[in-house]
């Protein structure tokens, strides 16, 4: 008798399904969304903000993705902005199927006399309480008409913290935050139950089977964190609560349902990784780290990590991880790609691999992206080549790369238009010499003297590259604005680092002259426009310590194409 996981399916097993992949930089074998929509397929989709990644995927490989007309900018199906709750959705399908009516309490109206919606706090202010409930009319319709068009619905499922009326109507959020005035005596604060959400589920899909009886449904589960939480506990446990309720009730309801499938989402950012200081190397089993971690928590503790050079290590570990996973992409993309007649070059590290990632959303043609990790060009693994500028020795995805890069770039004739950031591997260059000279206060003449010594082959590379058109050199972002102590390489002073960031500039900038190319600086332009933006800092970083936003990358991507214009 064979025991109940002797099936041969490897999916069961930790290390095989999960740890073996992440290992490998290989895709953990899960169901995709490609599993569950055809290519002539009409897809919709609603949720809270992770939603809109979907649409833009989706839309980016020419899917046939339907976007609200109210919408604004958003990548949205259905015009009302974020829909963070199921009790949210389930009301406007109530409202869209003529079953409710909305109270006086779901609009605000000012001092000069304009109504704002708390339904759809993204919509302008009107001038009578007609236009407000006209709007609404106009979303309800094209609400129907999508869903009747749709084939696939996607819903990804946020939050369970939600205000409401006093009739129960519920509110995009919380009055007063963006405009309006809380009042205890109209307002109340909810946080859905299980049971409540497995309803709320059953009930939204019954609704829209009432409208598209032949529709298929996607759900997944956003793992972006509350923002803040009205439950009286720290965030953190407000925030696990609230994901673990809704993943548990989702997965419920897929399992109840006919015609529902579920993405994973939430589980493909919140699992356990490699180089997770957290865990040992099995991503099972906690690590002495871990537990220390927990029982300083837990017991009071509020001294610091006994080891801050084991943590960077760490870090260090993750960073790399990441650049292989940018390369990866890199290469995947390589390998597939026809030719173009594009003269637009990227060349460099993971950075020039997320300009990479913006340029194909924008369907900008482009060849290149990442060649190595910063690594790579920081500890010299590359080759000076008379045949081909250099060959990267850091694996044979690299010489692949640079293989088809540089035919594309010997095609154009001298005419190609680069932009490359070797010789910016900052995040690892500047601690290197700071130690490397024993002084915490780099000079122009101390890099100039490093690079001499080590990076004469970095040099010729970029000089080489100059032959072949004309050479834009990007300076990296200075991401040690951002850094505090804990998070800055070998726990250098951030202070020292931007300090010393500066200086290494004006040497970049020195050679620039002299191999006659152009430098660009872009970040002084790009971080205060998201800032006014986004209104905050967040908005400017990666998760990791070594690059910028998304955002960030693609304004970036944005003005490298302005500039090759002009």
């Amino acid at each position: 008798m064979s025991l109940p996981y002797e099936d041969g399916n490897k999916n069961r097993f930790w290390s095989q399904a999960v740890k073996s992949p992440l290992e490998n930089n290989q895709n953990i074998a899960i169901e995709n969304l490609l599993d569950f929509i055809d290519e002539d397929s009409v897809v919709s989709s609603a949720g809270s903000c992770f939603a809109q990644h979907i649409g833009n995927n989706l839309i980016n490989r020419k899917f046939s993705f339907l976007l609200s007309k109210f919408s604004d900018d958003r990548l949205e199906s259905f015009g009302l902005g974020n829909i963070y709750t199921t009790k949210q959705l389930r009301q406007w399908l109530e409202f869209c199927n003529r079953q409710r009516d909305w109270s006086e309490e779901t609009n605000y109206k000012d001092e000069h006399d304009r109504y704002f919606d708390y339904l759809i706090p993204h919509r302008k202010a009107v001038s009578t309480l007609k236009e407000l409930e006209d709007n609404r009319d106009k979303i309800a319709t094209e609400f129907l008409k999508n869903l009747q068009k749709s084939d696939v619905f996607i819903f990804t499922c946020g939050l369970t913290e939600t205000w409401q009326t006093i009739n129960e109507e519920v509110l995009a959020s919380a009055p007063g935050t963006s405009f309006g005035l809380f009042d205890p005596q109209k307002h109340k604060f909810i946080n859905l139950s299980f049971e409540e959400v497995l309803d709320d589920l059953k009930e939204i899909e019954r609704l829209i089977y009432f409208i598209n009886p032949e529709i298929k449904f996607i759900y997944t589960v956003s793992p972006v964190p509350l923002t803040a939480t009205a439950e009286s506990e720290h965030i953190l446990i407000a925030n696990n609560f609230s994901k673990a309720l809704l993943r548990a009730a989702v997965g419920t309801h897929v399992k109840l349902s006919k015609n529902a499938n579920y993405f994973p989402s939430y589980e493909l950012i919140t699992h356990n990784t490699v180089g997770d200081w957290r865990f040992e190397k099995n991503l099972r089993s906690v690590s002495d780290a871990g537990v220390e971690f927990v029982m300083r928590h837990g017991f009071n503790e509020h001294e610091k990590q006994k080891s801050l050079k084991s943590t960077k290590v760490t870090t260090e570990s993750s960073q790399e991880i990441y650049c292989e996973e940018q390369k990866l992409e890199t290469f995947n993309r390589v390998q597939s790609s026809n030719q173009n007649d594009s003269n637009l070059f990227l060349i460099g590290d993971s950075h020039m691999g997320k300009i990479a990632e913006a340029m194909k959303r924008m369907n900008k043609p482009f060849h290149g992206g990442q060649i190595m990790n910063g690594s790579g060009f920081s500890d010299n693994k590359f080759l000076l080549s008379s045949d081909k500028i250099f060959e990267p020795a850091e694996d044979e995805k690299s010489k692949f790369i640079w293989e088809k890069t540089f035919n594309s770039l010997q095609e154009q004739n001298g005419d190609a238009v680069i932009y490359t950031n070797i010789g910016f591997q900052t995040h690892r260059t500047i601690s290197a010499m700071m130690k490397h000279f024993g002084t915490p206060f780099l000079s122009v003449q101390n890099i100039s003297d490093y690079f001499s010594e080590y990076y004469t082959n970095t040099l010729t590379l970029l000089s080489e590259l100059c032959n072949f058109g004309a050479v834009s050199l990007i300076e990296d972002p200075c991401i040690s604005i951002f850094l505090d102590q804990n998070e800055s390489p070998e726990g250098l002073n951030p202070k020292l680092l931007r300090m010393n960031f500066l200086i290494y500039c004006e040497y970049m900038k020195k050679i620039s002259e002299v191999i006659e190319c152009k430098y660009f600086s872009p970040y002084h332009i790009i971080f205060p426009i998201i800032f006014q933006e986004k209104g905050e800092l967040s908005a400017l970083l990666s998760k990791d310590v070594i690059h910028a936003s998304d955002a960030y990358y693609q304004k970036l991507a944005l003005l490298i194409t302005a500039d090759q214009a002009t």
